[in-house]
């Protein structure tokens, strides 16, 4: 040991370490820097690490680790045994003293080192005279029945039975849910509805009209107030209906008549709108509501096409959704179809697909004069041309006039080969012409509607669905100079003119 391992060769004790291993198993004295009584250990636990039994508390040590030296306290407590002569978080099971009663209690010194006190300050065990239900709530322990209050606590968690004010019949409930109650029939399960008592809280003694319209189940064995699906009886019909109890009770009637649910022969849109049911396709009529939200399919006299609409709809009469133009079917309401002069303009989808009452932008040509532009399908359908053929339009070879308009909450900018008509037609809408700039030439004053726009989208905003209108709240001018210096126009025309 010596030469191996010097530093357990120093803390050796009556014991020449030439004279054996360090990894000896043999029980040798050994030194601690902790106090000066000598430690019993074998060689090979102390190479593998192992310290002093007394410091970890595995022997004791009268004056260093022993109870009464470290917890006074617990020392003063403990009774039958020397405190000198175990250490304070001892797993053996030791007797105490309690300051609070005169009852000694049995706990380990482990325990009690660890913050837990009396087992019977702690409810843990019962000790008459000082915590049974007797002494501490003698309220609950005149309404238990057939336990002798001193034997438990108040707060167990033991069912018990106990006597209600109320009806004879004890009940059967947790002391620890007893002591939460203000009153003796707090806790009673039948008060509360809990529980059934044949004569008190059952269906034929406390709601009789419920349980006469009770089906295939005995009113005594349940309460009114039950959230159980029962079976009950319609005066309107004989099928019977299914509802909660607590739902009868509230004054919730037959889901038949309610048409929550289908009866065939009394709710079904066979029986109740046959002219509905003569339509439907692909579905039973006894099935299914007339006014159901449910998306079916239906008979259009106008075509053969099924077209799809909830039951709501139809019975509301709002009609088939390809005949109102909500759908579009090719060969019917497509504008292939129904203009066939729009269609051969359209030049950015498929005139099969669209219907020409449509809101939506497209892009047109001219078959006249093979100009191109964009206006949607239903201005196109009211009879809405080729701007550069117009008298009102541009056309970019001839002269042209920039204009400023405005109207509550909104202004707007635009190019016209003729301002007087343009006006015209915008002052219908509401507008107020502010000011226009012209004539000069059309491809000039296109090219500066253009930048306008891009500086317009990208800075100030334009209103939904418009390329040249914008909200007064964002941008207001008064002149088109204005409107042209805010936005850098003549700068960027000059700029790219070289």
């Amino acid at each position: 040991m010596a030469t191996t391992r010097p530093d357990l060769a120093a803390e050796l004790v009556g014991t020449d370490p030439t004279t054996v291993f360090a990894q000896t198993n043999q029980i040798l004295l050994w030194r601690c820097p902790n106090h000066d009584e000598p430690y019993p250990s074998t060689g090979a636990n102390r190479a593998a690490g192992h310290r002093c039994g007394y410091c970890h508390g595995l022997r004791v040590l009268p004056g260093f680790n022993d109870m009464a030296t470290t917890r006074p306290d617990m020392a003063r407590e403990v009774v039958g045994i020397d405190p000198t002569t175990v250490v304070a978080g001892t797993m053996q099971v030791l007797t105490w003293r309690c300051a609070n009663h005169k009852e000694t209690y049995r706990a380990t010194g482990d325990s009690r080192a660890r913050g837990r006190g009396c087992s019977y300050c702690a409810n843990v065990w019962v000790l008459p005279g000082f915590n049974d239900m007797a002494t501490t709530r003698p309220d609950m322990a005149a309404c238990l029945v057939g336990t002798d209050p001193t034997t438990v606590i108040a707060g167990t968690p033991k069912v018990l039975l106990w006597r209600c004010p109320n009806h004879s019949e004890p009940y059967p409930a947790r002391g620890v849910h007893r002591a939460r109650g203000q009153a003796a029939g707090d806790g009673c399960g039948y008060c509360h509805g809990l529980r059934v008592l044949l004569g008190y809280n059952d269906m034929a003694t406390t709601r009789p009209d419920l349980a006469a319209e009770l089906v295939g189940t005995d009113p005594t064995t349940i309460i009114a107030g039950t959230r159980k699906i029962l079976l009950w009886r319609c005066p309107n019909h004989d099928e019977p209906y299914p509802l909660a109890g607590y739902l009868w009770a509230k004054g919730i009637g037959c889901s038949y008549c309610a048409n929550q649910r289908v009866l065939p022969g009394l709710n079904d849109m066979a029986t109740t709108h046959p002219d509905l049911a003569r339509d439907l396709i692909d579905t039973d009529p006894t099935t299914v509501f007339a006014g159901t939200q449910k998306i079916l399919l239906w008979r259009c006299p106008n075509h053969p096409e099924p077209y799809p609409a909830s039951g709501m709809n139809h019975l509301k009469d709002r009609g088939c959704g390809y005949c109102a133009n909500k759908r579009v079917l090719p060969g019917f309401n497509d504008m292939a179809t129904t203009h066939p002069d729009l269609a051969a303009e359209v030049v950015d989808c498929d005139p099969s697909t669209v219907i020409a009452t449509s809101p939506r932008k497209h892009l047109w040509r001219c078959r006249a004069c093979d100009h191109q532009w964009s206006a949607t399908a239903v201005n196109r359908a009211r009879g809405t041309g080729c701007p550069r053929c117009a008298d009102y339009g541009f056309d970019p070879a001839k002269s042209a006039w920039i204009y400023l308009m405005q109207r509550h909450g909104e202004q707007q900018i635009g190019i016209t080969g003729n301002p007087k008509v343009r006006t015209y037609h915008h002052t219908r809408s509401g507008w107020v012409l502010v000011e226009a700039e012209g004539p000069m030439r059309g491809s000039q004053a296109y090219e500066k509607e253009l930048l306008i726009k891009q500086w317009l989208r990208r800075t100030v905003g334009t209103l939904t669905g418009t390329s040249e209108n914008w909200s007064t709240a964002s941008l207001e001018v008064h002149s088109l100079a204005e409107l042209f210096g805010l936005a850098g126009i003549d700068e960027q025309l000059v700029s790219q003119r070289r």
